[in-house]
């Protein structure tokens, strides 16, 4: 699993890690709507 919360199971499914965002999290969230608006 990455820093940013997401991996990949064995399987090849997508696994998310539970619990409180990190900083780093909001900041990448932030970027991508600032770039693409809302809703996209």
């Amino acid at each position: 699993m990455n820093n940013c919360g997401v991996g990949i199971g064995r399987e090849g499914e997508i696994v998310l890690k539970k619990g409180s965002w990190m900083a780093e999290e909001d900041a990448v969230l932030v970027e991508y709507v600032w770039s693409h608006g809302e809703g996209n």
